[in-house]
């Protein structure tokens, strides 16, 4: 059976192949020879690249780790304990060349915040004594009677990039000459020696075991200058020279984790415009609990504007989040509640795991269940995650099989479009729960993971899939014109599950249905395709570049962001027309994204719609001013004495408008208030969502939002460190107090206004006689007034022709590793 394997391996070398975990076959597959390619992104190799250490710490106090760990606590030990408050300290270093604001800002108040939150959402299983790394020995090697390996040399350990300092190292001694018993007779034991250490300090040289100078060995090696280890007959006798003692560092005192902080402007920052941080676990109890990690900021990302200090915050908080739990290098790792690990280990080698396979991939080519590899994989179903066939998908990769086909590493398919082949979730007892009541969906299978990261060459993704998950803190990118990035209970049950922590789960931020992304969506919104045959599952999706709407904080408009092409992989047909949006980590999915510079609710330099110079729909700029779907129309009239005629033909379908709001008192219903003039006027209360509100003598309606999309406080708590504890039992609504609000002006006379564009005209002529036009009177000379059109899907600026339309694709989307 293997020579066939074997076979069949050369048979399919270079070219589309199976095969199964646990053969001797080595699968090997060119891309290039495909011509195809992969586009790789370096932040979500970067943990791959990092090699985790793991060192026992010490959870009772007897316990002692100078240099052997034979008394370690055993994790179901460790488990035993009682949780208690987590404390996280972190260091900023190699930061002396770095502009002081930017350390300032990282060390004071972005990691200050993120260490915070967490520390005051998590709790652990505190070691007793100081955390340390281990100095990495070469050329080690162990007797079979001793408890440590012995080496000839030290090397200190890396945390990605950075050098761990000596004061978080253990006391390590390296000899260049090591020897230890031979023996003869009755100590003979198959292979090795059997001596009996009592018996051989009662017989000394005559005992059959002996200490005798020999190649690599002291000169004066005796029994007399010998270092004993054990006793009895598990015991001997080790003589070493040419030592050098490197000496123990103090740790990190009264910490559960440690993190080292850089500002570098590394390879990994410069290969992309977009990447603010990222963050890897560089050490690891003897549970697998991360204890030691690091993140590093790109410098020319960070700013010091207030305006994008919380996003900086969010990112430090998610790369936290990799740091301590949510990476596929740590899924592997979970513990049950009794510490044993859910996924098996090897019995001879307990670092390893049961069928774990080693393959290496690249731009160009894979190879599965090679030796060399530089990748470890493990099936992780079905305890923690399983793959799903919806969507068209139908999962290649070995999940819950011990078959790998070809097409579960993508390369990029033609024009730029990735295909992967997998739906995987997570589906630990906690995360199912959490993510079902998170859609409103109780048969959801568990909380899908990003099947996108970019590279081609991951199997299990690090991050929430952003279709679904857009603008939480554990998807891939965050995009704060969608919504701020929110914490939610789904990220923080992976903690819960995990079997290392206990999460405080109210500590997730608010959320409101129709705001964040994705909450209480629906099993339509997580598990089929975002568009269907043009019809989108939600409003937070769309399918034609004329589509605009309210953003999801109905603060502004959006347009839809969708592109034509001329052929797509069925998996991403949408619309007949072959339309797909720009986010491979959204599987292409089209949605609001496009933001018009000039309809932004908040600002007095927006204009109006459908013209720019005539406010037809009664809209209000203020900061009080949410977006909502209107078709009210009304004649305004004109500066010169005419009035612009509203035609009804403009106003059939709804389109995304702003008017002031005014909440109640906790906010269950709200005052909808629209221009009057250069005041505004009241049209109703708004209690229910879909509620329609007409005003007298206008035309149309406007369509009530929900008043908690309206009136709750959206403001992320996780960005407050642990003053999100001080939120808790406030009230969520935030409550208008201004009764007025002067607008800027909107109407303007035909003669004193160019615009190029299309135009309508509606002329008002009197020859010295009252003449009704459209329920306004006006008396004198002939007047003409000119309102604005634009061609379709079109948007100006007041005073700029339409070519400088202020439109713009969002570009402020941030990746996190």
């Amino acid at each position: 059976m293997v020579s066939m394997v074997s076979a069949l391996c050369c048979i399919f070398h270079g070219g589309p192949a199976l095969a199964t975990l646990g053969t001797v076959c080595a699968i090997i597959f060119s891309w290039r020879g495909c011509t195809l390619a992969v586009h790789l992104r370096p932040d979500e190799d970067f943990q791959s690249r990092v090699v985790i250490q793991k060192v026992s710490q010490a959870y009772s106090s007897s316990e002692h780790h100078e240099r052997r760990l034979q008394d370690a606590s055993t994790c179901e030990e460790v488990h035993a304990a009682p949780y208690a408050p987590m404390k996280i300290g972190y260091e900023m270093v190699d930061v002396d060349a770095v502009a002081p604001h930017l350390v300032e800002l990282v060390n004071e108040t972005v990691m200050a915040r993120a260490v915070a939150y967490w520390s005051s959402v998590l709790q652990v299983r505190q070691a007793q004594k100081p955390l340390k790394m281990d100095r990495l020995g070469t050329g080690c090697f162990k007797y079979g009677f001793d408890t440590d390996w012995r080496c000839s040399g030290m090397q200190t350990p890396t945390c990605g990039s950075l050098v761990v300092p000596d004061k978080y190292l253990r006391a390590r001694r390296a000899c260049q000459e090591v020897c230890g018993p031979r023996c003869t007779g009755s100590c003979v034991q198959g292979d090795s020696c059997a001596c009996d250490v009592a018996e051989w300090l009662v017989q000394q040289d005559s005992y059959c075991c002996f200490l005798t100078p020999q190649a690599g060995c002291p000169s004066d090696c005796s029994l007399a200058n010998a270092t004993q280890v054990g006793n009895g007959t598990g015991g001997g006798f080790v003589c070493e020279g040419m030592c050098v003692d490197a000496p123990e560092g103090e740790g990190a005192v009264g910490e559960d984790l440690h993190v080292f902080v850089k500002i570098e402007d590394s390879v990994e920052c410069q290969a992309s415009d977009t990447l603010l941080a990222y963050a890897i676990s560089c050490g690891v109890d003897q549970c697998d609990r991360p204890v030691f990690g690091a993140i590093n900021f790109c410098p020319t990302q960070l700013s010091t504007s207030p305006d994008e200090l919380g996003g900086i915050i969010s990112t430090a908080v998610h790369e936290l989040a990799h740091v301590l739990v949510f990476s596929n290098e740590h899924f592997r790792n979970f513990r049950n509640s009794d510490g044993t690990p859910v996924i098996p280990r090897d019995t001879a080698e307990p670092r390893l795991y049961q069928d774990e396979v080693r393959y290496s991939c690249n731009e160009n080519a894979y190879a599965w269940n090679v030796t060399s590899g530089n990748r470890r994989y493990v099936d992780l179903s079905p305890d923690i995650l399983d793959s799903f066939s919806e969507r068209g998908y139908n999962c290649q990769c070995p999940i819950g099989t011990p078959t790998l086909n070809p097409g579960c590493f993508y390369p990029a398919g033609p024009p730029f479009l990735q295909v992967p082949s997998c739906v995987v979730r997570m589906k630990t007892p906690t995360v199912l729960r959490e993510v079902r009541d998170f859609f409103d969906c109780p048969t959801l299978g568990g909380a899908e993971l990003e099947n996108q990261e970019g590279n081609g060459c991951s199997i299990i993704s690090s991050h929430w899939e952003q279709r679904v998950f857009a603008s939480e803190l554990m998807a891939p990118a965050s995009s704060e014109h969608l919504i701020d990035t929110y914490v939610s209970r789904v990220s923080l049950a992976v903690f819960q599950d995990s079997g290392w922590y206990n999460a405080n789960l109210s500590a997730a931020d608010p959320l409101v249905r129709n705001v964040h992304w994705g909450y209480k969506q629906g099993c339509n919104f997580a598990t089929a395709k975002c568009v269907d045959g043009g019809t989108p599952v939600s409003r937070h999706f769309c399918s034609s570049q004329s589509d605009t709407s309210c953003s999801l904080d109905r603060r502004s408009v959006l347009g839809c962001d969708v592109q034509l092409s001329d052929s797509v992989p069925a998996v991403y047909q949408y619309t007949p027309e072959n339309g797909l949006g720009r986010s491979a980590e959204a599987d292409y999915c089209p949605h609001y994204t496009v933001r018009y510079v000039n309809r932004v609710c908040s600002s007095n330099e927006s204009t109006t719609v459908p013209y720019s110079n005539v406010n037809f729909m009664k809209e209000v700029f203020s900061a009080e001013s949410r977006c909502f779907l209107s078709t009210l129309h009304q004649d305004v009239p004109a500066d010169n004495g005419g009035i612009f005629v509203a035609q009804p033909d403009d106003f059939v379908n709804e389109r995304p408008v702003c008017y002031k709001v005014m909440c109640d008192a906790g906010g269950q219903s709200y005052q909808l208030q629209v221009a009057d003039g250069t005041s505004v006027r009241s049209v109703g209360s708004c209690s229910s969502d879909g509620q329609k509100l007409t005003l007298a003598g206008a035309g149309g309606t406007i369509t009530c939002a929900s008043p908690s999309e309206v009136c709750a406080d959206l403001s992320p708590r996780h960005v407050l460190g642990d003053e999100w504890r001080n939120m808790q039992g406030a009230s969520d609504t935030t409550v208008s107090t201004t009764s007025a609000t002067t607008i800027s002006a909107t109407s303007t006379s035909a003669s004193s206004t160019t615009h190029s564009g299309a135009t309508r005209t509606v002329t008002s002529t009197t020859t010295g006689t009252s003449s009704k036009t459209s329920a306004s009177t006006t008396t004198g000379s002939a007047t003409t007034s000119t309102a604005l059109a634009l061609e379709p899907g079109e948007l100006a600026a007041a005073g700029r022709p339409v070519g400088a339309i202020a439109a713009v694709l969002i570009t402020s989307a941030v990746t996190c590793m």
